[in-house]
C-alpha cells in the first residue's frame, strides 16, 4: 500500500530566497553541462559536413553523469564564482567549534582539524553538529577566504515546519478500503 502526504512550506523571506538560490544554482550547472554537450555534437556535426571521419573528427565528450560533474567540478570557479554559497559540502568544509570555513578539504582526509580553533574531529562527525545546528537555527556556517578578506554566511536551503495538509479525499477512500478488507 501507498500512502501519499502533502506537506506545505512556509519558508520565511530568507527562506525561500534561499530555495530560489540553490533551484537556481542547480539549474545554472544543468545548463552549462546541456551547453557543453551540445557544443560537441554541433562541432563534430560541421566537421562531417567538411568530410572529416573516424580520428580527424573531435573527439566525444565524456557525456556520463559522472564524466560532466568531473568537468563542471572543474570550470565552475570560472563560470560560477559564487558557487560556493551554495555549496553542499559547506558542512562538511567548516569548523563546527568556531565557523572557519576551509578552501579545500581532500575527500580522502577522514579528521577535521581546525587550524583556528584547534578542534579535531572525524569528518563526518563535524558536518553532522553543522548540519544539526543549522537545523535548529542556533547555527551559521560560513565562507572564508584563506586570507579572511571575505566573510559571508552560507545560505543552506532549510523548510520551515509545518503541519501536513490534509490527504486528498481518493486517498481518504482507499485507506477506509484498506482498512475495512
Amino acid at each position: 500500500m501507498i500512502r501519499v502526504y502533502l506537506y506545505a512550506l512556509d519558508p520565511t523571506p530568507a527562506q525561500e530566497q534561499a530555495f530560489r538560490s540553490h533551484c537556481g544554482a542547480q539549474r545554472v550547472a544543468y545548463n552549462w553541462c546541456l551547453a557543453r554537450v551540445r557544443a560537441n555534437w554541433a562541432q563534430r556535426g560541421a566537421e562531417q559536413t567538411y568530410g572529416l571521419t573516424g580520428d580527424q573528427l573531435t573527439p566525444w565528450i565524456n557525456t556520463s553523469a559522472y564524466g560532466l560533474r568531473l568537468a563542471w567540478n572543474a570550470a565552475k570557479p570560472d563560470v560560477a564564482p559564487w558557487w560556493s554559497d551554495n555549496s553542499k559540502e559547506a558542512s562538511s568544509k567548516t569548523c563546527s567549534g568556531c565557523g572557519t570555513a576551509k578552501a579545500k578539504l581532500a575527500l580522502s582526509q577522514r579528521t577535521y582539524v581546525c587550524m583556528a580553533c584547534g578542534l579535531v574531529l572525524d569528518r563526518d562527525h563535524n558536518a553532522a553538529r553543522n548540519l544539526v545546528a543549522l537545523a535548529a537555527g542556533t547555527g551559521e556556517l560560513r565562507r572564508e577566504l584563506p586570507d579572511g578578506s571575505d566573510v559571508r554566511p552560507v545560505m543552506l536551503a532549510r523548510p520551515a515546519v509545518a503541519p501536513p495538509r490534509e490527504e486528498s479525499i481518493k486517498t481518504q477512500r482507499r485507506l477506509r478500503e484498506e482498512v475495512t478488507r
